[in-house]
């Protein structure tokens, strides 16, 4: 164990599989689940950050360049603070998401991507301090591993650990469930523009690094996608809004758009490579946080050739991108790895 990670090994996350409805078989598995199935469960999506807190630190699913996960926090300190406050916290490893109601991961992104001295200022400034949804635990207080558990077990720990954590601090929180209604569920979430769901099997275990089919599976309204960084298309100049009697941003005598006036990026060109090892351009994606977009526009040869993982509504028949949005830059991913399928 060393001080940079408490753990003698990378604890990698399980994560949610996706299913293919156009899929005849898949369709009628996930028809039978959604029913009053009770060896499944639903619990909401969370738009947000995937976290694992280890005795009380919080390390992200991603490696860095040390070769261990990369920790957090210093920019979670009012979190780990009120986890270290728990009596018998001892070497309990806890499996959630970093969040903040209304939010899209991108906006947590902008902290916990931030330095400490920023991250603390910038919750501080707005009172909006993160929150953490813990939806698995994975390892007891006093050591003993819960892996090879059923979920059921597992969640059974988790709320009889439950008091503790939400009276150690409010923005600690264990992501609720349903069993019955899954359908009427998942159809309030989407309508109220909200990410979706995830169906976890009650016998599953927990498998480190995989995601295993018809363990947890997640059901989103958006595709996910990796794509490379290609260059940056300048920002349009014309402001077409409608709040001309209090826009800032004029250039003889004309509204211009406010990235235009701050001379920031206007979006991200993406590329993938096609089946003969051609970096083709595939469109542009915006919705990055301001912080991003300048980082950005200050560095644009740093980003060029990194991969972005970006989410869309949908890839059309022409292998465009509907309504693409960056989410964040995927470190761990080599940029070969982006083929146009």
């Amino acid at each position: 164990m060393s001080k940079l990670y408490p753990l003698h090994q990378t604890l990698e996350v399980m994560k949610p599989s996706k299913i293919d409805l156009n899929k005849q078989s898949h369709l009628a598995k996930w028809n039978e689940i959604m029913k009053d199935n009770s060896d499944y469960i639903a619990e909401e999506k969370i738009d947000g950050n995937h976290y694992l807190s280890i005795q009380g630190r919080f390390f992200s699913t991603h490696i860095g360049d040390t070769g261990i996960p990369i920790e957090k926090t210093a920019q979670l300190i009012h979190l780990n603070e009120a986890l270290n406050n728990i009596p018998n916290l001892g070497y309990t490893i806890l499996d959630g998401e970093i969040f903040y109601p209304g939010w899209k991961s991108n906006n947590v992104t902008s902290i916990t991507g931030s330095s400490p001295e920023e991250a603390i200022a910038k919750q501080q400034r707005d009172n909006k301090w993160l929150y953490y949804a813990v939806f698995d635990i994975l390892r007891l207080p006093d050591g003993r591993w819960l892996l090879n558990q059923p979920w059921y077990v597992r969640r059974k720990i988790l709320e009889d650990f439950q008091h503790a954590l939400s009276t150690a601090c409010p923005r600690i929180i264990v992501n609720p469930f349903v069993v019955n209604n899954k359908q009427q569920f998942l159809d309030k979430i989407l309508e109220q523009g909200r990410e979706g769901i995830v169906l976890k099997n009650i016998k599953g275990i927990y498998i480190c690094g995989k995601k295993p089919q018809w363990n947890w599976i997640k059901y989103k309204t958006e595709i996910e996608d990796d794509v490379i960084i290609i260059g940056f298309d300048p920002p349009t100049r014309e402001y077409t809004g409608k709040n001309l009697e209090n826009w800032p941003y004029w250039e003889n005598g004309e509204p211009v758009s406010k990235y235009y006036a701050q001379n920031l990026i206007g979006a991200i060109v993406m590329g993938k490579y096609n089946k003969k090892g051609e970096l083709i351009r595939v469109g542009t994606c915006s919705g990055m946080t301001e912080d991003e977009r300048r980082m950005f526009t200050q560095n644009p040869q740093v980003f060029i050739g990194k991969v972005a993982h970006i989410c869309a509504m949908e890839i059309t028949q022409s292998g465009a991108y509907r309504h693409p949005s960056f989410v964040r830059i995927h470190s761990d991913k080599n940029p070969y790895e982006c083929i146009i399928d």
